[in-house]
């Protein structure tokens, strides 16, 4: 069994999770024998043909997600969202708590948002009308 890491959840993203329509117990729900997604790769798969997109691959997403973090937010901050262990050389040592990468993954999110042109007030309720002007 893999070990399992808690990351901050952005605030996009936690509106997005909240809309979500349940099934079950699980956020991301399958009619498999589990009731959940055990294996994203064929999930990605699905969302990529949706998408009309040919191939990406889920080390080709993160690698992309770590180039441009880095852009906005120390180097450190998102290899260890991303689950990289500390380096020493990048980051001294310092290995950031879950308070301490918060702000760094609102930052990473903002600028992915800025990159989509995707407007979002993290202030509006998941799943509430909002006016766009």
């Amino acid at each position: 069994m893999k070990a399992s890491r808690t990351i901050p959840l952005y605030p996009y993203l936690a509106q997005l999770l909240a809309t979500l329509p349940r099934v079950n117990e699980f956020v991301f729900a399958s009619s498999g024998k589990a009731g959940h997604i055990v294996d994203a790769r064929n999930a990605m798969a699905q969302a990529l043909q949706h998408a009309g997109v040919a191939h990406v691959t889920i080390h080709g997403l993160r690698r992309t997600f770590i180039q441009q973090a880095r852009k906005v937010v120390p180097a450190g901050a998102p290899a260890q969202i991303a689950g990289h262990a500390p380096s020493a050389t990048a980051e001294g040592y310092a290995i950031l708590s879950l308070d301490e990468l918060r702000p760094h993954a609102e930052a990473i999110e903002r600028h992915f948002l800025n990159l989509a042109g995707v407007p979002f007030d993290a202030s509006v309720e998941p799943g509430k009308l909002r006016a766009v002007v």
